[in-house]
């Protein structure tokens, strides 16, 4: 496999809709959306660099509460295509009560679009 390929991030949360959005910085021109699963979709870059992240029901998915989702402390977002998968793990970590609190998500689905192995890492600061 390739080396990984490391983008900062931005991070978005929409309180009223519960949807949370992920983008690496810079210029990417858009090719295509993935599905992960009904509530999670990536979007690939004509160089089929993941790029973007949009989640619905991102409280739900994290089994935490949305107002713990407005300000995160640090979060990782890993891409990895390999053998016909296509493996994506958020790690989210927040703060509550003086307390750093670590949540993840993991999800996988098959490489149906016929994307080269690789691994990308968006990370907000």
């Amino acid at each position: 496999m390739e080396e990984v390929n490391t983008l900062k991030a931005t991070y978005e949360y929409d309180n009223k809709f519960d949807i949370m959005d992920i983008g690496a910085e810079g210029e990417f021109k858009y090719k295509k959306t993935i599905e992960i699963d009904n509530s999670v979709y990536i979007d690939f870059d004509e160089n089929n660099v993941p790029f973007a992240l949009e989640m619905f029901n991102a409280s739900r998915i994290f089994n935490i509460r949305k107002q713990d989702l407005h300000n995160p402390k640090h979060i990782d977002m890993n891409i990895t295509i390999k053998d016909g998968i296509i493996y994506l793990k958020i790690t989210y970590i927040y703060e509550t009560h003086n307390a750093s609190v670590i949540e993840e998500v993991d999800k996988k689905v098959i490489n149906d679009y016929n994307i080269s192995d690789m691994e990308t890492v968006l990370v907000t600061s």
